[in-house]
């Protein structure tokens, strides 16, 4: 539900395993779930048992501890017109969350193998698409300037305000729920062009390189997650994107 907010936020984490970062907002981990992504990583039977358990378990955990939706700072509470958490209650969730999607990744890299985690890696790139640009790792592999670095945090931050004003009016019922997804991934493809526009052709293609050969998606295992734009989304020259 609160796909497009959590983009927003947070400026990537630090790299881990097979691209790993903050909370579940750039972990391939998550695309496992899909079966398209399990029959291009050529997942075995016992490989795919496994990771059931593990996903059986990450679930598990979400429903203990006040970790789930109704838990403090939970998503499901605010836009059901509750308090709004507190920075402290979001700060503690978001904690909550990378320490169980670090666990998460250390169990993965030990389920598949190297090729298989730098497959994943690529495909996460590619349906992420220019969103991807937003995290360290993959800015430094692209070769990002310091001034486009900057201008991406400026996008970051104007989709982060854009879609808490959205939550906001979902909260006070000014808005339905479907205007409210409608209005994030608004939000999110401006961000996505307003990337393209800032990075170069040379980058540009650079990006698509590292994201290895095209990954056949299934459109009925796509859901949300749709929003970046495919393998490196649109080019342009430089200067930022409005629109949010």
């Amino acid at each position: 539900m609160f796909g497009a907010l959590s983009l927003a936020q947070g400026g990537g984490g630090r790299q881990r395993g097979f691209g790993g970062g903050m909370g579940m907002r750039n972990n391939p981990a998550m695309l496992l779930r899909r079966s398209d992504v399990q029959t291009d990583l050529a997942i075995t039977a016992d490989q795919k048992s496994k990771l059931d358990d593990l996903m059986a378990s990450m679930r598990g955990q979400r429903g203990q501890g006040g970790g789930g939706a109704g838990g403090a700072g939970g998503g499901a509470g605010a836009a059901g017109g509750g308090t709004p958490p507190t920075d402290a209650e979001r700060q503690a969730r978001r904690a909550e969350m990378e320490s169980r999607m670090a666990e998460m990744e250390k169990k993965v890299d030990a389920i598949l193998t190297q090729q298989q985690l730098g497959r994943l890696k690529q495909i996460s790139l590619q349906i992420r698409g220019n969103m991807a640009m937003t995290e360290p790792d993959v800015q430094n592999e692209v070769g990002l300037s310091s001034d486009q670095v900057a201008k991406i945090k400026s996008l970051q931050d104007s989709m982060q305000e854009a879609s808490q004003s959205v939550m906001s009016k979902m909260r006070d019922q000014s808005i339905t729920r479907d205007q409210a997804m409608a209005a994030f991934k608004t939000n999110m493809q401006a961000m996505n062009d307003g990337i393209a526009k800032i990075l170069t052709h040379r980058q540009m293609d650079k990006f698509k390189d590292t994201q290895g050969a095209p990954f056949k998606a299934d459109p009925a295992e796509q859901g949300g997650m749709g929003f970046g734009g495919g393998r490196g989304g649109r080019r342009g020259g430089a200067g930022g994107g409005g629109g949010l």
